[in-house]
């Protein structure tokens, strides 16, 4: 997904609902933590298999995707806390647990620009951050309408 898709698909949604009461947009919402989360679970996978495709002996490469696994590992839980935040209208509480998940992919890429290596996850992170932000933006409207 692209920057630009994210932003068609938001502008299409939009238009198709924009006198759409505030319920619709908290199932939009629900279906963009759904698709984060699945998101994350492709990171995941993915480093798995590259993981699995680098040489044992490459053990800063390995500790790397070590931390970046624990890093998105981490980020099923703050989706779960967002989806539950925004189910009390603690929108707050949701908007820090999200943007936490959004940085997450950066913070995986500062690990290996410690090393002076690039990583090999930052297109895939890149997209978890546009869902994100779509999300972002969502609960921006939800919560300016309740």
């Amino acid at each position: 997904m692209t920057k630009k898709d994210s932003k068609d698909f938001c502008k299409s949604f939009l238009e198709k609902h924009g006198g759409s009461n505030a319920t619709d947009f908290q199932k939009l919402s629900a279906i963009t933590l759904k698709l984060a989360n699945s998101h994350v679970l492709n990171i995941l996978n993915q480093i798995d298999a590259i993981s699995n495709k680098t040489s044992p002996s490459d053990k800063v490469a390995h500790m790397l995707l070590e931390s970046c696994t624990f890093i998105f590992k981490g980020a099923i839980g703050c989706i779960n806390a967002t989806g539950a935040a925004l189910s009390d209208k603690r929108y707050v509480d949701a908007n820090t647990q999200i943007s936490y998940v959004s940085d997450d992919g950066t913070n995986c890429d500062d690990a290996y620009e410690q090393f002076h290596r690039v990583s090999p996850l930052t297109d895939i992170s890149n997209v978890l951050q546009q869902i994100c932000d779509i999300e972002l933006a969502i609960m921006l409207y939800c919560q300016g309408n309740n």
